[in-house]
Order: structure tokens, then sequence, then C-alpha cells
């Protein structure tokens, strides 16, 4: 019985598609590190083009390419970073710093890491104690620097392609 119940606590925190942790095992993550009081960032990172790569590919190749982020992603962090797929085609990382100027850093780094033809990556961040004290207010920092790098790359790109385009 004891090992049917450590095989069904394992299947109760992972993701089925990724194998990553989900988000109640993110949850805890988060707690414990709010517990410990210890600086740390939350990134989120969002697959750009989930809805294109299910509409023109199927949902198949969708799935692969939500299992290769997912691979990158566990692949370029350290052994003090934890990740989650906590949404569909979003990913929480959790990593320690000892600036607020780091989460940026390590966003932007994590940004170019994940860069690869469609399956673009934006992410967002947030640094504790610096953007919050607790999960909601670090999450809701990072998702609005999410969306807000969404919306300035959606603006930048057609911009560019115009001036491309004069020359």
């Amino acid at each position: 019985k004891r090992d049917m119940v450590a095989e069904l606590q394992v299947l109760a925190e992972r993701d089925i598609l990724t194998g990553l942790p989900n988000t109640r095992a993110f949850e805890a993550a988060i707690t414990r590190r709010l517990h410990d009081r210890i600086p740390f960032a939350l990134l989120i990172a969002d697959m750009d083009s989930l809805a294109e790569f299910n509409r023109d590919e199927g949902y198949a190749a969708g799935n692969e390419a939500l299992r290769r982020l997912a691979e990158s992603l566990a692949s370029s962090l350290g052994p003090d970073d934890e990740v989650a797929r906590v949404g569909s085609d979003e990913f929480a990382v959790l990593i320690p710093v000892h600036s607020s100027g780091d989460g940026s850093r390590r966003a932007a780094l994590l940004e170019r890491m994940l860069a690869s033809g469609r399956a673009r990556t934006t992410v967002g961040w947030a640094v504790h104690p610096h953007d919050g004290e607790n999960a909601l207010a670090l999450y809701r920092a990072a998702s609005e620097r999410l969306y807000a790098r969404k919306v300035m790359r959606s603006y930048v790109r057609p911009r560019a392609a115009l001036r491309e385009a004069g020359r």
C-alpha cells in the first residue's frame, strides 16, 4: 500500500504531458520559498504560438512543441531552480536571486535560450520581496510584465518589417 500511495503522490504532482511538476507542486514550492524568506524570482514563461501549432499542424504537433519547451526549460536551469507547468502553454520557474535586477536579467536570458523558430516564448518576472510578499502578488507582477512584453513585441515586429520593406 505504501508503494501505491507513493506512486499516487508522484502522479498527483506531475503534469501528464511534460512530466514536470504541476500547479499543485508549484504552489508547494513557492510556499516553501516564501516561508524561507530568502529572495527569489518567479519567472512565467508563455509559449507564444501554441494556438498556431494546434491549428496549422494539429494537436500532436502542439503537444510535441510543449514537450520540447519543457525539456529546454528543465535543462537550462540550475540545481536550485524549480520549474512547473502551470497552464496549457505556461510554465513557472523559481530561481534564487540577489537583487531585483537579477529577475529581469534571468528572464531575458531564459527568453533568448528558448527562442527557436515558431516556438517563441515570452517570459515575465517578479522578485520576492521587491514585487510582492505573497504568491498572488508575485504572480500578478510577473504576468503583467509578461503581457506587457507580448504587447511590445506585437508593436515592434510589424514596425520593423515596415522599415525593412521601405529599404
